[in-house]
């Protein structure tokens, strides 16, 4: 991957940093300054990297910021501690601030979390959460719904409103949700990369959609989440794989876990042929496949149900018919972007979400990516991956496609031209188009 665009002003003088104008001394305690810790973690963290070698340090696949402010309040929206940011913006970005400076510029910046003192207008919270409530965001809880507006709307409330303002607008949905529990089981991971978890997600399968996903079982990273035609050809979800690989800076992880699917056959001997080694992919049934599969009762419960819902009301309808091969490849035209589109929402909003702590976890608590790329106990069990290697394998790889019949795909397009049809950006105008080029090609 390529590297990061450098950029920032260097850190400041230690006498201008440390209360007092004094300068660095021994005798500060990591205790008694906060800026002194997360200097010497800092350090420490490039002194560990320096032993990895020129390949020790993880690509962040993250955008090239313009400006040190464009920086710091991506970052602060992603809801990263301060110490965190300090480290990302160091050995990511170079730009080197001290605690305090950090601090200063945040609020320079106008940026507040605790109590937002200066929240925004409760008739455009009220608005915003009405608008997702529409489509997925029925089925999250408070905590989402905060994380939604915040991210997608950036808008500045408390969880508290939030959760106030979805008791009043959904109570039956407030209740629904009170009333369910999930029971996890333990999992122990030795760190970032140790063991990515791959498994299909079949519930939209009659409508002609396949979803393909993979999570790190120790940071609970969403490392990919795709959507296709199929998820039963090799050839394709070794592609999924591979781009991962890419993104991450070619590294791998110790260990992949799959079921005993023929859509795995690829990927088990290409990740052990990267890892050299035997013991690099597991086999295993798909309900013990733990990490994964809780996730999938994430997306059901936070996505897919409203599409289920979608496509079911579609069937009693009358428009759709399961299992005509014509109008499932009419759905897939007018939905997949969609469909992926939210799919990777869905990955960015957990990816950047807190996990609570657990009394029940082995793993630590707090925001996936910083576990997967800032590990709290230092350890990253990646395997490099050469190029050359790299290489040799794509070539065995399935691009992504729309329709699973490419000729039928060619004159769905034509149609778009000839009709003067537009591509839909939103639900309601994929039902649209999907009614016209059903009633241009099925009945």
């Amino acid at each position: 991957m390529d590297q990061q665009r450098q950029f920032g002003r260097q850190s400041e003088n230690n006498s201008g940093s440390v209360p007092g104008g004094e300068g660095w001394c021994m005798g500060v305690t990591i205790q008694d300054n906060k800026w002194a810790y997360a200097m010497v973690l800092l350090i420490l963290t490039l002194l560990w990297q320096s032993f990895q070698g020129a390949n020790g340090l993880p690509s962040l696949p993250l955008i090239e910021f313009r400006s040190e402010q464009e920086a710091i309040e991506a970052y602060f929206s992603q809801g990263f501690q301060y110490k965190a940011i300090v480290i990302f913006l160091g050995l990511y970005h170079g730009i080197h601030l001290s605690l305090r400076t950090l601090k200063r510029r945040i609020r320079s910046y106008g940026l507040s979390r605790r109590g937002f003192a200066s929240q925004s207008p409760l008739h455009f919270v009220y608005q915003a959460i009405r608008r997702e409530l529409e489509g997925t965001g029925r089925l999250g809880g408070y905590r989402s719904m905060w994380q939604r507006l915040i991210r997608k709307y950036h808008l500045r409330v408390t969880q508290e409103m939030v959760r106030l303002l979805l008791r009043q607008i959904d109570p039956i949905s407030v209740e629904n949700r009170r009333l369910s529990r999930l029971q996890r089981r333990t999992y122990i991971s030795q760190g970032p990369n140790h063991c990515w978890h791959v498994d299909g997600y079949d519930k939209l399968k009659i409508y002609g959609f396949e979803i393909n996903g993979c999570i790190d079982g120790f940071s609970r990273r969403i490392m990919w989440l795709e959507c296709n035609h199929t998820n039963h050809k090799s050839s394709i979800i070794c592609k999924y794989f591979l781009d991962t690989v890419r993104q991450m800076g070619m590294i791998c992880p110790k260990i992949v876990r799959t079921d005993c699917g023929t859509e795995n056959s690829l990927l088990a001997p290409v990740q052990c042929s990267l890892t050299n080694s035997s013991h690099g992919h597991r086999y295993g049934t798909s309900p013990s496949n733990q990490r994964i599969e809780q996730w999938w009762s994430f997306l059901r419960r936070n996505r897919s149900t409203y599409w289920i819902n979608l496509f079911e009301d579609l069937t009693e309808e009358g428009h759709f018919t399961v299992g005509n091969s014509l109008q499932i490849e009419c759905l897939r035209f007018c939905f997949m972007d969609l469909l992926r589109k939210d799919l990777q929402e869905a990955a960015v909003f957990w990816n950047t979400h807190r996990i609570r702590p657990s009394r029940y976890a082995s793993c630590p608590a707090g925001i996936p990516d910083e576990l997967y790329f800032l590990p709290p106990n230092g350890r990253d069990c990646k395997v490099d991956v050469s190029h050359q290697d790299w290489d040799m394998f794509y070539n065995f790889t399935e691009a992504n496609s729309v329709c699973q019949d490419g000729e039928l795909e060619e004159f769905l397009q034509f149609l778009m031209e000839t009709y003067n049809l537009i591509y839909p950006e939103n639900v309601d105008d994929a039902l649209e188009l999907y009614l016209r080029l059903k009633a241009l090609t099925c009945d």
